[in-house]
């Protein structure tokens, strides 16, 4: 699946990425940094999510594109890279920070698939180009991750999410007195770093 989401506001939004897949975006423009799952990202970095809830905030004026591949498909193209295996794991949160050379062609193979999809030339009933598409789409993708340093440790996404879900609520517990951030911080044991 591809997907290109804007908005033009701030927008806290929560779903599941189905088993067994990887969900990859990248925010493309926006004011401010986007935050999923207690991970921050900008428009340099990539945010992997292996099959897990997602808790999106995004900035206003924020343009996000990626798509939600199958794991072992994205496993399978990235056996030519092996330095990835150890990221790819289930259940990992990802914020990998791309040089712009290996991240520009896959926004732009990412987008133009996009535009295929909704506009033509790509005919979406022919299996050959639809091969052909995934495969240079998975191409880029593998290239511009293992062109990337990561900009965090991986994390369990689930462990980060609780950690996250706990603080959020604590301050909407009592909204007529609500815990200061150092209260919150303390209550969780986490750092306001990681609650950013």
């Amino acid at each position: 699946q591809l997907f290109v989401e804007t908005t033009t506001r701030r927008v806290r939004q929560r779903g599941h990425l189905p088993p067994d897949t990887f969900g990859i975006g990248t925010m493309l423009s926006g004011d401010g940094a986007v935050c999923i799952n207690g991970q921050r990202a900008g428009t340099d970095t990539l945010i992997a999510v292996h099959a897990a809830e997602l808790d999106a905030c995004t900035p206003a004026r924020c343009t996000l594109a990626g798509l939600v591949i199958d794991a072992e498909l994205l496993r399978n193209a990235a056996a030519c890279a092996p330095e990835l295996s150890r990221v790819l794991q289930a259940g990992s949160l990802l914020a990998i920070k791309a040089p712009e050379p290996a991240l520009a062609p896959f926004r732009a193979l990412l987008m133009s698939a996009v535009e295929a999809a909704l506009h033509g030339p790509v005919d979406l009933h022919d299996p050959v180009a639809l091969r052909r598409l995934r495969d240079d789409l998975l191409l880029h993708l593998v290239d511009a991750m293992a062109g990337a340093e990561r900009a965090d440790e991986v994390h369990r996404a689930d462990a980060r999410k609780r950690v996250v879900d706990s603080a959020c609520e604590l301050m909407l517990a009592d909204p007529d007195a609500p815990p200061t951030l150092l209260e919150v911080c303390n209550r969780v044991g986490a750092s306001p770093r990681k609650l950013g």
